[in-house]
Parts: C-alpha cells; structure tokens; sequence
C-alpha cells in the first residue's frame, strides 16, 4: 500500500489543535485499526484458521450432539414455560392452601 501525503485541512482542525487534529487525526485512527485488524487475522492464521468460523469456513456440530443441543433447548423452554404459568397461578388453585 502506497501512502500519499496530504495537506492539513485548516477547517477541520478545531482553534488551538496542534498537527494531527480533524481529518489527519481520522485518517491516523483508521490505519491504527485497520493495523489492528491485520494483526488479528496473522494471529488466527498462526492459530490453523481458528477464528470463529469468521475466514469463511462452517461450524460444524456432530450429528450425536447436535441432538442432544435441541433435545436441551427444547426442555429449557418447556422448563422454563411451565416455571412462568406456575409462578402467576393463584395459591389455591396449586394446592397449597
């Protein structure tokens, strides 16, 4: 990459902002993530491509677990719906008056 000097705007530093304020100050915080952002991706290459699925590849789960997850989730929400209806019940009408 190529960098090309640029002249300071003087309308898009504030009065009393030194060099480096307004657009250059952007520009400069730009490239400092954009660094960062390589560095991440050298980092998950280093690693063997394990970024969190974010190079492009899938996650996959194993078909064994991958029931057991829903059968889980399923029960939760069903758990969880029951615990709701049960907490609003009158006390008479659970039995425990």
């Amino acid at each position: 990459m190529r960098e090309v000097a640029t002249p300071p705007d003087e309308g898009d530093a504030p009065d009393g902002a030194g060099p480096g304020a307004g657009k250059n100050s952007v520009v400069a915080h730009a490239r400092q993530v954009h660094a960062a952002e390589l560095a991440r991706r050298k980092r998950a290459a280093a690693l063997g491509g394990a970024g969190g699925g974010r190079n492009g590849e899938r996650l996959v789960v194993a078909g064994a677990e991958r029931v057991l997850c829903w059968f889980l989730l399923v029960l939760s929400i069903v758990m969880a719906s029951v615990g709701t209806v049960w907490s609003f019940l009158p006390v008479e009408e659970a039995g425990f008056a």
